[in-house]
């Protein structure tokens, strides 16, 4: 199975009410692996997961503004880091404390008071 799926399928399994939906999704081989990947939230939020060079992070943003994810998760009272090299596991983890606190997010994202 090719990275593409790979991703999919953990999207699939992670939005246990079909509620993430893939926006865009880039997957160059050609430098590095970079991967893009974006995901829209029930229209409200967008989740943006990259790899650059082995380096990976996530952002979470309201169509125009966009915050790391762990200023989000440390401003809801979110108390996990998400450390890992598992690009997946970084997906899936993500997706899942997203999912789950989808409510408190929004109403934080509404006040635009996450640290940039």
């Amino acid at each position: 199975m090719d990275l593409k799926n790979i991703i999919e399928n953990a999207v699939l399994k992670s939005s246990k009410n079909k509620k993430f939906k893939i926006c865009d999704l880039k997957i160059d081989d050609k430098n590095f692996g970079n991967v893009f990947f974006l995901l829209e939230l029930n229209e409200k939020i967008q989740i943006k997961f990259i790899k650059d060079r082995g380096d990976q992070w996530c952002e979470l943003g309201n169509f125009h503004e966009w915050f790391p994810i762990e200023n989000v998760f440390k401003k809801i009272k979110i108390d996990e880091e998400i450390k890992t090299t598992d690009f997946i596991f970084l997906i899936t983890r993500t997706l899942d404390l997203v999912d789950k606190n989808f409510e408190k997010i929004l109403l934080e994202i509404k006040e635009f008071t996450f640290e940039k």
